[in-house]
């Protein structure tokens, strides 16, 4: 998974990313520290501080998931690694959220764009090489699951945000 994001406010468990801990769960607090990972302690959960200490900074978030060990790269560079002893890989649970929050009237306060989902590893050359290019033929790259570079369509009368790979356009909310 990864996307560019934007925080313009640090406020506890506002920049989420997945359906919760238990499952997966990328946040940010108020703090301005970065937590991504299967579940909520222990060897499942990778807190990483000063990732968003300046506000209103575009930084590109890739979370790279091979079996059992989680990495975290912020602008290229990585942030860590956790082994987990429970989990593996990404199950699926549904939706993948962006945005979302225990608290819900509070959404994302911020910026996100070009979220990508792969199927297969991606190297930290890969990640480097190709955060600043905006793919040209997303349906023609074999790996690419999702792609949404927030451009949006209305469908049925209904503005989404418009996924590139499947077709399967993600509601957006205001």
């Amino acid at each position: 998974i990864e996307f560019w994001m934007r925080s313009d406010k640090n406020v506890n468990y506002t920049h989420q990313v997945g359906p919760g801990w238990g499952t997966f769960l990328f946040h940010n607090s108020s703090n301005g520290t970065l937590s991504v990972g299967w579940n909520s302690g222990g060897t499942d959960r990778l807190n990483v501080s000063g990732v968003f200490t300046t506000l209103k900074k575009w930084n590109h978030i890739a979370i790279v998931i091979n079996g059992k060990v989680l990495t975290l790269y912020v602008n290229g560079t990585s942030k860590g690694s956790i082994t987990s002893s429970t989990y593996s890989g990404l199950t699926a649970f549904g939706d993948l959220q962006f945005g979302r929050t225990s608290d819900i009237n509070q959404w994302w306060i911020g910026g996100l764009d070009e979220i990508r989902v792969w199927r297969t590893v991606r190297t930290q050359t890969e990640i480097r090489n190709n955060m600043r290019v905006r793919i040209a033929a997303p349906a023609l790259q074999p790996d690419l699951l999702v792609y949404v570079p927030m451009d949006t369509i209305v469908v049925d009368g209904e503005t989404k945000l418009r996924e590139y790979v499947s077709g399967k356009h993600a509601y957006f909310r205001t």
